[in-house]
């Protein structure tokens, strides 16, 4: 039974896919290779998606579409090695991912990883759109920051006034391999704001700085929307270093310090 239809559009580089209702994937559906991806996910089906960019995108696009009672999980990895050879060639990375969830009850977790020894430039932009009521979604994104890296994250809820008792979670998580660098907070802007129709908005924006002449960069700015008073919302962002304790333990345990390094990296971006 063919679950899956593809159409590729003519005008516009747009690659379509629509997930039946009620189909059931255990394996994940690759969505590289394509710069601009709609999907549509039919009523009751259960898919995971998985993006792994690579170089031949330059301005990536995706944009999920959830029928009720559908569930979705999507991995998206992004390698800063592939990054910095863009960046060498002078094109611009950036990505963004919309989610919406127009069906009663559909779900969504969205995890997003981005590592690699080189130094990205890396520009990020998430959505989750609740339209329909008892919706959730989550996205959790986890980066390991180089120095010289510079790096943008945004992230936008938006709680719909139909969307009654809506669950929404975003989180920003940023680790610095170096424990030796020390890092400070440059500029933190906190506000609520009255938005129109008398929906509530809140805007937080964090830019991190090192403390040193080697220097990385990261914005980091999740900001929600929302339109009636039974949703629940959570958001957050941090920047830290490598624990100094588990560094401890590991190379009293006979661990060389790179591998150890390496090995609280891996655990900090392991998939759930």
């Amino acid at each position: 039974m063919k679950c899956v239809q593809e159409k590729r559009g003519e005008s516009v580089p747009e690659h379509e896919i629509s997930i039946l209702a009620g189909a059931r994937m255990a394996e994940p559906m690759e969505l590289a290779g394509h710069e601009q991806v709609r999907v549509h996910v039919g009523e009751q089906a259960h898919v995971i998606l998985c993006d792994v960019l690579s170089l031949s995108n330059s301005l990536v696009q995706r944009t999920i579409v959830l029928a009720a009672h559908s569930h979705v999980r999507y991995q998206l990895c992004i390698d800063a090695e592939c990054v910095q050879a863009r960046e060498l060639s002078g094109q611009k990375f950036s990505v963004r991912v919309q989610i919406v969830l127009r069906g009663q009850g559909a779900g969504f977790e969205g995890f997003v990883r981005i590592h690699g020894e080189q130094e990205p430039h890396v520009a990020i932009e998430l959505v989750q759109e609740h339209e329909a009521p008892y919706t959730r979604s989550l996205f959790d994104v986890k980066q390991v920051l180089a120095l010289g890296a510079q790096s943008s994250v945004r992230g936008m809820i938006d709680i719909g006034p139909h969307a009654q008792y809506a669950r929404a979670e975003q989180y920003i998580r940023n680790i610095v391999p170096d424990s030796n660098l020390g890092i400070l907070a440059d500029k933190v802007e906190t506000g609520i704001s009255v938005c129109p129709v008398g929906t509530s908005c809140v805007h937080r924006g964090v830019h991190v700085k090192p403390c040193s002449q080697e220097s990385f960069s990261v914005f980091m700015c999740p900001t929600l929307r929302v339109a009636n008073n039974t949703a629940m919302v959570k958001h957050g962002c941090a920047v830290g270093l490598l624990d100094g304790e588990h560094l401890f333990y590991l190379c009293a345990r006979g661990v060389p310090l790179e591998r150890a390094k390496r090995l609280l990296i891996a655990g900090f971006l392991a998939w759930p």
